[in-house]
């Protein structure tokens, strides 16, 4: 599972190299009219814009990859900046919540497996949630059924 992302870099870049040249426009104009403290205050929103766009990018660089198997729910969960960290929960043991409201659909979906609670797919919007958490609960329940066959057996 990735974030979505409605731009890509490109895109991103484009905005704000537009956002600073009318900031420079502006600015070249105020300047010269005698206002040479207006340049100033013009690049702090275009650098804020640049600072947010750049945050944005970073963070839709991070996954999860959630792998169900009779034996065990492996999620590797990698942020942004490339750290790294993975859980494993037996599904035998493991619950699964999903919180939807009326007006909105799904909005959380944990595991819950003894004291350690694990929120997946926090970053998808409600659609999303709501596809994965179903797939995720078939996925979860065939994984129970053959494991315990597998644990029987």
């Amino acid at each position: 599972m990735t974030p979505h992302r409605s731009m890509s870099p490109l895109g991103l870049s484009r905005v704000t190299l537009v956002a600073a040249g009318f900031a420079s426009i502006y600015a070249v104009f105020l300047a010269a009219v005698g206002l040479w403290f207006a340049p100033l205050l013009l690049a702090v929103p275009v650098l804020a814009l640049w600072i947010a766009f750049a945050s944005s990018t970073k963070s839709g660089k991070a996954y999860e990859h959630v792998k169900v198997s009779p034996v065990e729910i492996h999620v590797r969960r990698v942020c942004g900046r490339g750290r790294t960290a993975e859980f494993r929960l037996n599904p035998i043991h493991t619950r699964i919540v999903i919180r939807r409201l009326e007006d909105e659909g799904v909005t959380a979906i944990s595991l819950i497996a003894g004291a350690q609670q694990l929120s997946i797919g926090a970053f998808l919007n409600p659609a999303d949630k709501a596809s994965f958490a179903d797939a995720f609960v078939k996925a979860i329940q065939m994984a129970k059924r053959d494991g315990l066959s597998v644990y029987a057996g």
